[in-house]
């Protein structure tokens, strides 16, 4: 997680200078499955309107549980492998092809993700249990901070369908400048995150990013 917003973070600074579910209660874990075998598919745009020309981005995200594995405290964690492939025109046409392992697991209160096995910081991705209003940080470095809220509940319309009633959350990035870049992200019960959304403005720069499900197999 921490290396998945910071990279949004920063490819929206590089692209500025050029860029049903019901309440947590039982099965917590519907938010953010772990099981071995669960596949993500999703699709993204990227687009930045500069007063001479636009800047656009797509892409395509293939996410996957692929093993149980111990962290270097001994929890047990689950490990997702992310790869990304992003086109761009800046203007000349880029396709770059980005890969990501990191670890999550579960505790009472929290669902925590790890860069590495040896990570001794993690990000606090959701506290439990979900409620409107709730705050938390989710990871602070320097003078960069995650902030996240919940919002409510919403029906969100992606490609992969119709999921009601899930928990939207705000995040927001302090990068340690008065521009604060806000996101939304969207969880189905027993899906997982199905869409995330970023409107970013600064001086004469406009930053628009949707990253939308297009299929999940959930084991």
């Amino acid at each position: 997680m921490k290396k998945s917003l910071l990279f949004v973070a920063l490819l929206a600074a590089v692209a500025l200078l050029v860029t049903s579910c019901d309440l947590f209660g039982g099965d917590k874990a519907g938010y953010y499955p772990m099981t071995v075998g669960s596949t993500w598919e999703f699709q993204g745009w990227m687009t930045t309107e500069q007063v001479d020309q636009d800047t656009i981005f797509t892409s395509k995200t293939h996410a996957e549980v692929t093993q149980k594995v111990t962290l270097a405290g001994g929890e047990e964690a689950s490990e997702f492998v992310m790869t990304e492939s992003t086109h761009m025109r800046l203007p000349q046409e880029t396709t770059i092809v980005y890969v990501d392992t990191s670890y999550a697991r579960e505790t009472d209160n929290y669902v925590l993700a790890y860069d590495s096995k040896d990570d001794t910081d993690p990000d606090t991705v959701l506290a439990l249990p979900l409620e409107e209003g709730k705050t938390w940080t989710i990871h602070t470095s320097g003078d960069t901070t995650l902030s996240a809220k919940v919002i409510g509940k919403e029906t969100t319309n992606v490609p992969a369908g119709e999921y009601k009633n899930c928990w939207k959350v705000e995040i927001t990035t302090n990068v340690g400048s008065d521009a604060t870049p806000t996101m939304h992200y969207w969880y189905a019960d027993g899906v997982g995150r199905v869409k995330n959304f970023m409107e970013y403005t600064e001086q004469s720069y406009k930053t628009t990013l949707i990253n939308e499900l297009t299929s999940a197999t959930i084991k």
